[in-house]
């Protein structure tokens, strides 16, 4: 499905959403590389852990979290250098050509708290 290139990414939000469900259980919390990928969660999402996302203004709203296993969207191994233990679990679906198309989604144990490791996530944000 072809949308307005400013309402794309959304088309994919209800698969991406039922893939994050499918896949959160047991996660402490959700660390989501984008705004988008973290507020098609806040907006769709049903009995998810909290979800917390470094990107823009978003990084001011970290939630507070003291378990460590995490659910990582959007982040390669090498780029979640926040958390040990790296499981590729999923990638976003590229059926609709979203800009998360591809994109992994694993599992992981945060470095520390998400207080702690939240400087290390900010920083992959560039």
């Amino acid at each position: 499905m072809k949308a307005r290139s400013d309402y794309q990414s959304e088309v994919g939000w209800p698969a991406y959403v039922r893939l994050v469900e499918r896949d959160s259980a047991g996660a402490s919390v959700i660390v989501a590389r984008n705004y988008g990928e973290a507020g098609a969660l806040e907006v769709l999402g049903h009995d998810l852990p909290p979800v917390a996302s470094a990107d823009v203004t978003m990084r001011y709203w970290r939630p507070r979290v003291s378990g460590r296993s995490a659910l990582v969207v959007g982040y390669s191994q090498r780029a979640a250098d926040f958390c040990d233990g790296y499981r590729l679990v999923a990638r976003i679906s590229g059926a609709n050509d979203s800009d998360e198309a591809g994109e992994p989604i694993a599992r992981c144990t945060l470095r520390g708290t998400l207080a702690r490791v939240w400087p290390a996530i900010v920083a992959t944000q560039g």
